[in-house]
């Protein structure tokens, strides 16, 4: 595909947000680039299905008379929630306390949406952080130089979130698949997204 035929269908706007980052690569890099987050961001919609559908089971039982209809509703609905029964669903999905719930909450709804309405989710930055919810499975999520507002955190919080889950999704596993298919370097990719790369 030439860069004019992706401009007529995708915009040259996206065709520029893949391209910079490859200054020096291939001219047509940008296509699996774009390919790659097109994939990353199925991956996002598949662990967010997972996730919004557990948080809403723990709300409904709380809460049956409600019918939740988006991400943003259900966040208002935990807000909403007697202090103690926010730290009771908080404990269930593996943060400390309502608070890093609900920034949790915050980031993966903004992820979501960027998924969901086709933006660039790979090496964007998000404009809430991920919160400091634990260093012993993810010890890279209690760093200082990891940007809590990275692609790469949002990621590792949803893997986090995950494990608070029934076994149904292997995130971590389909992501580094999305990796080696993507034939770019794995640290390009890794550190472009706000991973740690030794």
């Amino acid at each position: 595909m030439s860069s004019h035929e992706f401009d007529f269908h995708f915009g040259s706007k996206r065709r520029t947000e893949y391209q910079h980052p490859l200054e020096g690569m291939a001219k047509e890099a940008f296509i699996r680039l774009f390919l790659f987050d097109l994939k990353l961001r199925a991956l996002i919609i598949k662990a967010m299905s997972l996730i919004e559908l557990s948080i809403q089971v723990k709300v409904l039982r709380y809460k049956p008379e409600i019918v939740i209809q988006s991400f943003g509703q259900l966040r208002r609905e935990i807000s909403d929630l007697p202090s103690g029964l926010q730290h009771l669903i908080a404990k269930e999905v593996g943060v400390g306390n309502p608070k890093q719930l609900r920034a949790l909450l915050r980031n993966f709804n903004t992820l979501r949406n960027c998924a969901a309405h086709h933006e660039r989710v790979w090496n964007k930055r998000l404009p809430f952080a991920i919160p400091k919810i634990t260093e012993s499975i993810y010890p890279t999520l209690g760093s200082h130089s990891l940007d809590r507002y990275s692609s790469a955190a949002s990621l590792l919080g949803i893997m986090h979130f995950l494990t608070a889950l029934p076994y149904l999704l292997d995130f971590e596993c389909e992501f580094n698949q999305l990796i080696e298919e993507s034939d770019f370097d794995r640290d390009f990719i890794l550190k472009s997204m706000g991973f740690e790369v030794s």
